[in-house]
């Protein structure tokens, strides 16, 4: 099996509220031919069978692909520009610092708007304490505001969103938001930037999505 040599994306998670088959029942929702294959597995079987059949996600360490197309190009090419982002690597590992918590890991090729909302949507569907409130079996819509308030940050969303492109103005002038998000060593520098700048602990991947969900509401220029 090939694993990929990317950007290791890292979350805690409440071991309580840790749901790990809802990882997988996110992902349909952005790759509805997922593939799902144990690190310990031969071969790949359908997302769709596996939530069918289990009961429960024993394996700790996985990788999802797109289709079986994805599989079949990771099996026979490796890592390539083409299989980009076509398959994520999934770790579950206790945390190091908390016994109350897990640690989720997700390697990705790049940081891309489809990968920011992809993993968003794994974090918020592995911890939803009611996944039953799923609409057409779709986890719940993020809701920023009510995040920005748990983690301590004053800023509405709107706000939020303007002091993002501010701090991308400055200190990375000239870069559009794909291309912050393609160095990962710079995404990294901006978020920890960002998170001094509004004194809370906002997550990577909420910075970054507010980033890419600016462009979508308008709020964000050149």
């Amino acid at each position: 099996m090939t694993t990929i040599g990317g950007i290791d994306l890292s979350f805690p998670l409440s071991r309580a509220a840790f749901r790990p088959l809802t990882l997988l029942d996110a992902a349909l929702d952005f790759w509805p031919q997922c593939q799902y294959q144990g690190a310990e597995d031969e071969d790949a079987r359908p997302v769709r069978d596996l939530l069918e059949h289990e009961a429960q996600l024993a394996a700790a360490e996985f990788f999802l692909y797109r289709d079986l197309d994805s599989v079949n190009a990771w099996d026979r090419d490796g890592s390539t520009p083409a299989n980009d982002n076509t398959m994520i690597h999934i770790l579950v590992r206790d945390h190091p610092h908390d016994a109350q918590a897990v640690q989720l890991t997700v390697v990705v090729d790049a940081v891309t708007a489809e990968i920011v909302a992809l993993i968003d949507a794994l974090v918020v569907a592995a911890t939803d304490a009611a996944p039953a409130s799923a609409v057409n079996g779709r986890a719940p819509r993020t809701d920023i505001d009510a995040q920005l308030r748990e983690l301590g940050c004053a800023l509405d969303r709107h706000q939020f969103y303007d002091l993002l492109n501010t701090t991308r103005k400055a200190f990375f002038p000239g870069w559009t938001v794909d291309e912050l998000a393609c160095h990962p060593h710079e995404a990294q520098e901006f978020c920890e930037i960002v998170r001094k700048r509004i004194g809370a602990p906002v997550p990577d991947h909420i910075v970054m999505r507010g980033l890419f969900n600016s462009r979508k509401s308008g709020r964000q220029s050149a």
